[in-house]
């Protein structure tokens, strides 16, 4: 239960319907998911009652404000979660408005003896008593009042289900891409540059009877270049996999064009070739399975302007790994260092690009996963047929760190009462709106990078609420500012915002994938308004104490200090 108040600051009686009734979510900066308000079973869709009418129902468990609201009068509100980890002790809660993001909020047991507080509950008796004995119906609201709402409550569900989800962190290196939670990777690499078609002389050598390169498959072979990226990824797996699960999962997909029995065979065949090529490099330290997708599962639309450029992002090789999540103590990095910031640790190994663990085990999540073929079964080693239907991307969890680097011990980030003065302006037109915007230092919560920042509206138009001026369709369809990214000054390494769950292909149901961000953005519309928006990260490894943020039509910020 998230419990809260808020104090309207217009003066006098005024409009308040809608104004806290959702967006609030709970983010777990160490066990890496976020936790979603729980649904009030009794609310009709359509229902419009009054949170101080007797039919009152509102959307999710807990309250909220009435529709008609006092100036300087303080509302004691709550909003319901599924259960968090027993060792979460402070997580960030995220608001929907410009309030933005409160870190550091301490989680306690409310139902320990010695958590109760007897002044408190003696006064909410009081209180109860007082509206007993009142006969003429609720009292009027004055400025400075502490008003306490009725509360809608059901019994709490034992295990989050689909109200908890993974966040998985983005990250670009080069020609391959990571996405990682806190027990799974999957890396990608585009097929351009990863394969070539055999040439006449590989066909005629093995006409001849002279032994066939394993590193072939039907039409297909492996550059250079792909080789040393596939060698380069195995090695970064064979350190970071779970010794229990030593899968290896490659899945192959290819863009629309062509027919479904041509981009069938070619996927199978760069399905094919990637296992052998791991498996001659590897041998025994992996178990090995081929998937193919053929152009089933497109991950972009292919249309318009931006046709091949999609055609070129579908067509894909991933490898998929469950890996073993590095433990944390969040008892012991539950604060900060006496300057506040963020603890930094020593030397480690590892692979990838840095991530953090968490020393509770997320309870199993409900997220429609399909499941992994298991071998013997189409699309297997043994059987590397066309198997378009099932997904390889199970829901999962996972961390990594940066190669040749220091582990990071995260810590949840303190309470922030204010921001710093920004660092930086920019300006940009986008679709004839004028927009600014100021840049504050970054800092870090637990495994995350927080990127904050306020746009503000320069034009004589209000801004068009259902635009969305700093997407990137063609690349991160779903993500309001996908064409935001932060960089590593010193590798070149791309962190994009959280993914909340796994990737959805464009053929699953309700395939648009969603991206943490400030929910209903934007808050204010008029010229010259602001918003102040956060965006949740990866973090960079802990050395890393300024980075470059691309702002898409703001252009580069150099040298964005990390708090």
């Amino acid at each position: 239960m998230l419990r809260y108040t808020t104090v309207p600051l217009q003066e006098g009686e005024h409009n308040a319907k809608g104004g806290m009734d959702g967006g609030f979510q709970l983010l777990d900066p160490m066990g890496q998911r976020v936790y979603f308000q729980l649904p009030n079973s009794k609310h009709k869709a359509g229902a419009e009652a009054d949170p101080e009418s007797e039919k009152y129902a509102p959307r999710t468990l807990g309250n909220e404000l009435p529709h008609t609201v006092m100036g300087e009068a303080e509302y004691v509100l709550e909003t319901h979660f599924p259960p968090l980890p027993e060792k979460a002790e402070r997580i960030t809660v995220l608001t929907p408005g410009t309030t933005g993001e409160f870190t550091g909020i301490p989680v306690i047991d409310m139902t320990k003896d010695d958590d109760k507080d007897p002044d408190k509950d003696a006064s909410r008796d009081e209180d109860d008593e007082d509206e007993d004995e009142d006969d003429e119906g609720p009292r009027e609201v004055r400025p400075g009042d502490v008003v306490e709402l009725p509360v809608v409550s059901d019994p709490m569900p034992k295990e989050p289900g689909k109200y908890a989800r993974p966040l998985y962190g983005i990250t670009q290196s080069g020609k391959e891409e990571r996405d990682t939670a806190r027990t799974r990777e999957r890396v990608t690499f585009r097929s351009e540059g990863l394969f070539r078609a055999k040439d006449d002389g590989d066909q005629a050598g093995e006409e001849k009877g002279e032994e066939k390169d394993e590193k072939k498959a039907q039409g297909v072979q492996l550059t250079n270049e792909g080789e040393s990226l596939l060698a380069g990824a195995g090695l970064d797996a064979s350190g970071r996999i779970d010794p229990d699960k030593p899968l290896l999962t490659i899945v192959a997909h290819t863009s629309g064009k062509g027919t479904d029995d041509e981009n069938l065979k070619t996927s199978q065949a760069q399905a094919t070739a990637v296992r052998k090529f791991l498996e001659d490099e590897f041998g025994e330290e992996f178990q090995y399975k081929a998937e193919v997708r053929g152009s089933s599962q497109p991950i972009v639309e292919e249309k318009g302007s931006g046709k091949e450029a999609a055609r070129k992002r579908n067509q894909r090789v991933e490898i998929i790994y469950d890996i073993v999540p590095k433990p944390v103590d969040q008892e012991e990095s539950a604060g900060a260092d006496e300057d506040g910031q963020p603890a930094q640790g020593g030397e480690g190994q590892g692979g990838g690009e840095d991530r953090a663990g968490s020393t509770h085990d997320p309870e199993p999540l409900d997220d429609g996963t399909a499941d992994v073929q298991e071998p013997g079964s189409p699309g297997t080693p043994d059987d590397p047929s066309p198997s378009p239907s099932t997904s390889a991307d199970p829901e999962g969890e996972g961390d990594a760190a940066e190669p040749g680097g220091a582990e990071s011990v995260p810590r949840p980030a303190p309470y922030r009462a204010e921001d710093a003065s920004p660092v930086a302006t920019a300006e940009a037109t986008i679709d004839e709106q004028d927009y600014r915007m100021s840049v504050f230092p970054f800092y870090r919560d637990g495994s995350y990078l927080v990127a904050n920042f306020q746009i503000t509206n320069k034009s004589p138009e209000e801004i068009d609420e259902e635009a969305t001026p700093f997407a990137d369709p063609t690349t991160y369809p779903g993500a309001d500012f996908g064409s935001f990214v932060v960089v590593n000054p010193e590798t070149g390494t791309a962190y994009h915002g959280l993914r909340i769950g796994q990737r959805n292909s464009l053929s699953d149901k309700g395939a648009e994938p969603t991206y943490l961000g400030p929910a209903s953005y934007p808050y204010v519309t008029r010229t010259n308004s602001s918003n102040r928006v956060w965006m949740y990260i990866a973090a960079p490894p802990p050395w890393v104490t300024t980075v470059n943020f691309d702002a898409g039509a703001y252009g580069v910020i150099e040298d964005v200090p990390v708090e």
